[in-house]
């Protein structure tokens, strides 16, 4: 196991075959509503948190991503969550209006992710961002929860913009 404190509100873990195998899992067999794979991601947690000498501030919780890795492992990435986070996607159709957002979100210093999913370019925006003004560009929604990030993380195509 590989143990990587990115910041205070995020830890990265790099599991082998081997480490998965002593916790009973597999990358195939995660199931966020299994109670054995629950238990294995919170060891993980707990042993990296134990590595780096860091608790990361989880009052809202924490988002745990998985990743396949090499020798039939995986890579978790533990974010804390803020529970007044408000993320937004923006779904964008055209390419030129897709970028024109990406330039005003770079102007202003938010933090966004760009991706590409079933014909659509995507926008999803963090921080004092003004929804309305964003609604020029494409469609516009609110993601408390992060659902449709999730969503768009594991089906769409992540674009390395910026």
């Amino acid at each position: 196991m590989t143990v990587l404190l990115q910041n205070q509100t995020r830890v990265s873990v790099a599991l082998t075959g081997e480490d998965m195998a002593r916790l009973g899992i597999t990358y195939d067999s995660l199931d966020p509503t299994a109670a054995g794979t629950r238990r294995a991601i919170i060891a993980v947690f707990d042993e990296a948190c134990r590595q780096t000498g860091a608790r990361p501030q989880i009052d809202g919780g924490f988002l745990v991503e998985t990743l396949p890795g090499c020798r039939s492992g995986c890579i978790l990435i533990f974010s804390a969550r803020d529970g007044t986070e408000n993320g937004c996607i923006c779904r964008v159709q055209t390419a030129d209006a897709f970028l024109d957002c990406l330039s005003i979100l770079k102007s202003r210093d938010l933090f966004y992710e760009a991706y590409f999913w079933r014909g659509n370019y995507y926008v999803c925006f963090r921080g004092a961002a003004n929804e309305a003004f964003f609604s020029e560009y494409g469609s516009v929604s609110t993601d408390p929860l992060g659902l449709r990030r999730a969503r768009l993380a594991e089906y769409g195509k992540r674009l390395n913009i910026g």
